[in-house]
């Protein structure tokens, strides 16, 4: 219902508000310990799509019935397949989130972080370093969804960013 997409949609505001919170306190020790030298903004345009599946939902779209924008991607992707980090970081959550399914976060400094929801199972945990191309979930239909996919999602400084513009295009 539309009163629970727009109660989700301030619940996933709050937790990623938190977040950054707790990122920014850490911000030193996330990027001494990320695995690549390179930095999250410079890989714009290059960073590789978390799962083949091609865009079921579209970055800046209303959802029809509620009329909230989409934040992010919906990549199909078959129950079972493997989700890939799209850039080294921190996970900085992995569980269970109303409206998201399972859902992982990870933090790559400078204010950057990638969301994955809806998955079948969570590979990482909350503190694990993960690098560029690892798989770090599976792909499912957690969180109420009528598809199996990844909802993908970019964020600098807590905004959305079109996550197509930071994938290589294809």
């Amino acid at each position: 219902t539309v009163l629970a997409l727009e109660r989700d949609s301030e619940a996933i505001k709050k937790l990623l508000s938190a977040v950054a919170r707790l990122t920014n306190k850490n911000q030193q020790s996330i990027i001494k310990q990320t695995v690549v030298n390179q930095e999250f903004s410079k890989a714009k345009g290059s960073l590789p799509w978390p799962v083949r599946g091609k865009p079921i939902t579209v970055f800046g779209d209303k959802r029809a019935e509620s009329g909230i924008t989409w934040e992010g991607i919906t990549l199909a992707a078959n129950i079972g397949e493997p989700i890939q980090a799209v850039f080294s970081g921190r996970v900085v959550f992995s569980d269970w989130f109303q409206g998201q399914g399972l859902l992982l976060i990870i933090d790559h400094g400078q204010d950057y972080l990638t969301l994955y929801s809806h998955n079948q199972s969570l590979l990482k945990d909350t503190g694990a370093i993960v690098v560029g191309g690892e798989t770090i979930a599976i792909a499912g239909n957690s969180g109420g969804q009528l598809q199996n996919g990844l909802y993908f999602e970019i964020r600098h400084k807590g905004e959305p960013q079109n996550p197509e513009h930071w994938l290589i295009a294809r």
